[in-house]
């Protein structure tokens, strides 16, 4: 069974049961995940109102549940395995990571690149406040199992946020 964190637990008992948390699609999360990511860049489209207030998040990309998926099928490990990212990423770090791709993209878009646009940014991504992690030493050992190096997401969150800008600017 795999199913996001806010959906109600199962009633009967799956051998496998995947809790994803923090999930981001870039097409859109849907149900699937939580929609920060989606209601900033409609923010940063629309430019109306105030922007919107998230909390601190563990991201992980669609693909790297799917790879991991992939890995665990020929021996999925039982019990509840909880997945999402390994970092923690503020509200403001995230939203000032896509405010500044955004920027990029429609510069670029515009042709004004200028210097500033070029500027090497980096984010802090430690929350003030950090939300508590799920418990990923599960699915680290279960990846280890079949044969993986563990637990390892491989999508940046920044190129994810541009597959989530391409989604939107379609």
């Amino acid at each position: 069974l795999i199913r996001p964190s806010g959906s109600e637990p199962p009633t009967s008992f799956p051998n496998t049961e995947l809790v994803l948390h923090d999930l981001y699609i870039p097409s859109g999360s849907g149900d699937w995940g939580p929609s920060e990511i989606e209601q900033h860049l409609d923010w940063l489209v629309n430019s109306s109102g105030e922007s919107p207030i998230g909390v601190p998040r563990y991201w992980v990309h669609i693909r790297d549940v799917v790879d991991m998926v992939t890995l665990l099928l020929d021996n999925p490990p039982t019990g509840r395995i909880d997945v999402c990212g390994r970092r923690c990423w503020s509200d403001e770090a995230m939203s000032a990571e896509l405010e500044m791709l955004f920027s990029r993209v429609k510069a670029a878009e515009m042709k004004t690149f200028q210097l500033e646009n070029l500027k090497i940014f980096e984010p802090k991504i430690e929350p003030t406040v950090a939300q508590k992690r799920p418990d990923l030493s599960p699915l680290h050992s279960a990846l280890q199992a079949v044969g993986a190096v563990g637990w390892h997401p491989l999508v940046p969150l920044r190129v994810g946020l541009m597959e989530c800008i391409a989604y939107q600017l379609e």
